[in-house]
């Protein structure tokens, strides 16, 4: 150790003597270091960190797609219920869409970025309220008695983390909701969301044509994405033809979720510039030495 500590007052020495090569020196390295650190982080969160949800390799997620231009969009209420209920590829297939909303209690009104889920759909994915309950089916049905979930923020601003929340009726866009929990700190799902509400008091009697609803299915074992589109297609030409709602150009389709959160394009780029900054550090290390 005392050999040690002798280099290092050795080149602390040194580099003391040369102050302009120390200052190119530091600055070289400061920037590759600097320069691969950020681009590490996006890194990281795009392509290497897995998603929080229990066994994400089997989640996929299903859309409506249009043969015809390749365009992809969301999926109407009455065909989720049915691809949920017929669809044999699946394990669980559960829907959310966005929808704003206000707490209505108080003086003024907080606007606050809401979620329409099925009630299976967090079950599904492995997410657990941190006090309370997750939805039940029996609110998750056209007429039922409302029920909230609630952010940690949204209980933490509003309701000043009362754990007395639970069970608790508040208004929400002037209507009584009774909230059942509130989820953890860090879960936004699907982005920065602040409330959940079960679907189907909402969308029940939308029509088979409005395209609203995101979908998110588990496939059972053995089963891959290629079979589950196959089944989706085939559904979707049954529905067609049992509803005649004029959708013969647009068909079930699945994608592995990783792929859908981030495609394969995006996740390349990300890459390469990985690669080109790590490239840049080297070329650093290499003026420096």
């Amino acid at each position: 150790m005392e050999q040690f500590f002798q280099d290092v007052r050795y080149a602390f020495r040194t580099l003391r003597k040369s102050p302009v090569y120390t200052l190119i020196a530091v600055v070289c390295l400061a920037l590759g270091i600097a320069t691969n650190t950020t681009l590490f982080s996006c890194f990281n969160a795009i392509v290497l960190r897995p998603f929080p949800f229990d066994d994400p390799e089997r989640l996929v997620a299903v859309w409506d797609y249009n043969t015809k231009n390749n365009n992809r969009t969301e999926v109407s209420y009455l065909n989720y219920l049915d691809w949920r209920d017929n669809a044999k590829s699946f394990t669980e297939l559960g829907a959310y869409t966005g929808r704003s909303v206000a707490i209505t209690e108080g003086e003024e009104p907080v606007r606050l970025q809401g979620e329409l889920v099925s009630a299976n759909l967090f079950p599904m994915l492995g997410a657990r309220p941190q006090i309370g309950r997750l939805f039940r089916a029996d609110e998750d049905k056209p007429g039922a008695p409302g029920a909230a979930l609630l952010s940690d923020a949204v209980w933490k601003q509003l309701y000043a983390a009362d754990p007395s929340i639970v069970n608790r009726v508040i208004s929400i866009n002037n209507l009584p909701y009774t909230v059942v929990g509130v989820m953890p700190p860090r879960f936004k799902f699907p982005q920065r969301s602040e409330i959940w509400l079960p679907m189907a008091p909402f969308l029940s009697s939308d029509p088979r044509t409005s395209r609203a609803v995101a979908m998110i299915a588990r496939l059972k074992p053995g089963v891959t994405v290629t079979q589950s589109d196959r089944e989706l297609a085939e559904l979707s030409r049954r529905l067609d033809a049992q509803y005649g709602v004029g959708t013969t150009d647009w068909t079930g389709s699945a994608r592995p979720l990783r792929e859908d959160f981030v495609d394969s394009e995006t996740s390349l780029i990300v890459a390469t510039m990985m690669g080109a900054v790590t490239f840049v550090l080297l070329i650093a290390c290499a003026n420096v030495a």
